[in-house]
């Protein structure tokens, strides 16, 4: 049987070889969120295993390694926990992987079971079958039905995790106001790609079930998660350290209410005058580094009522609230300087510390980009 390469398993094959390196380089680093960089490095390498199992396939290298058909279909299995995990140690270092969690591993245990029977065949045995099934254009029927099983499978953990990720957003933007290094949005990123493949299973697997299997058409699958090993690895190995400053657990809700809180009116607005002082008159909001404690520190309030002082005063979360004031000084200063006043310096001087969220913030908050606002300023005039 003759292998045949063309440019799309040239270019996945190219993902798997990515994938690899990069488990090897990520578990070389000895400093950060070790256990974080493990699962990544792990994920990595179970990802560059799933994609070269369809590789494999559609090239006829099985027909030089038997032993290695059908080890992708359990590995499906993994990829959801795995992400889920990730997520977990990067935002919180101390996360315990417990017995109860433990229990994700399940689905793939039993895919494994399930597979037994074939896995123990010999080399040429393994062959047969698969050719045979192949000539019928259909799969070996346990592999088929783990197959359809993958799909709500990983969905749930899909789902799950962009849960979990606005929630995170929601936390971060209580505490810090910059959070250009610690958002994880580009996970949002991730899972779409992972929901679009898992999303081309479903045609495929329509096509499996009556008889049309279409090799071809299936090589989607393994191009899109080499695509994924590219984005994913890159900026998994580019994420730095996350320390928050409050406890990272499930208990995500808690800065959002205080119900419990015997916060008066009056003193409620004694503290709104004292940050309006602390913004207009020192400026305070300037410092790009400024989070939740460190204002509550400035008037001597716990942090957990600032943020309710915040919310309830202002209708905002204290990442809008001191980005609020940055944009208005970039405003007022937009209209009161000359033109050749470049607004990258002006946003760094103000507080903003990228020029990518200054244009995101600030067009958030005025409906125009900072130099479509300028534009209209100068109209104006």
């Amino acid at each position: 049987m003759k292998i045949e390469f063309d440019i799309i398993s040239i270019i996945t094959a190219l993902g798997i070889g990515q994938g690899v390196f990069l488990s090897i380089a990520i578990l070389g680093i000895k400093s950060g969120n070790i256990k974080a960089n493990r699962i990544l490095a792990l994920l990595m390498l179970l990802m560059s295993i799933s994609i070269g199992h369809g590789v494999m396939t559609y090239t006829n290298l099985y027909y030089f390694m038997p032993h290695l058909i059908l080890i992708g279909p359990p590995l499906s299995f993994l990829l959801g926990p795995l992400c889920l995990l990730y997520f977990k140690y990067l935002t919180d270092s101390g996360y315990k992987f417990s017995f109860r969690k433990k229990l994700m591993l399940i689905p793939f245990v039993i895919s494994v079971v399930v597979l037994i029977p074939f896995y123990i065949k010999s080399g040429p045995e393994k062959l047969a079958l698969l050719t045979s099934f192949i000539a019928d254009k259909k799969l070996y029927p346990p592999s088929q039905i783990l197959s359809v099983l993958s799909i709500p499978h990983m969905w749930i953990y899909l789902v799950i995790i962009w849960k979990r990720v606005n929630e995170y957003k929601q936390r971060i933007e209580a505490d810090y106001s910059t959070i250009d290094k610690i958002n994880l949005s580009w996970i949002k990123y991730f899972v779409i790609f992972f929901a679009f493949s898992f999303s081309m299973m479903i045609p495929i697997t329509l096509f499996r079930l009556t008889g049309n299997l279409n090799l071809a058409f299936e090589r989607i699958i393994p191009l899109a998660g080499a695509i994924c090993i590219y984005y994913f690895g890159y900026m998994g190995f580019q994420q730095t350290i996350i320390a928050l400053e409050t406890d990272t657990s499930d208990k995500t809700k808690d800065f959002i209410k205080y119900e419990k809180s015997n916060l008066t009116r009056k003193q409620s607005l004694e503290y709104k005058n004292q940050l309006l002082e602390l913004m207009n008159n020192d400026k305070i909001y300037r410092d790009p580094d400024l989070t939740l404690s460190d204002l509550a520190r400035e008037i001597e309030i716990n942090r957990n009522l600032l943020s309710q002082i915040i919310n309830d005063e202002f209708k905002q979360n204290f990442y809008g609230f001191i980005n609020t004031f940055r944009v208005e000084e970039i405003k007022e200063i937009i209209k009161n300087t000359d033109n050749e006043t470049s607004l990258l310096k002006i946003a760094m001087d103000a507080g903003f510390n990228s020029k990518a969220t200054f244009n995101a913030v600030f067009k958030k908050i005025t409906g125009l980009t900072p130099s479509v606002y300028k534009k209209e300023v100068i109209k104006g005039i």
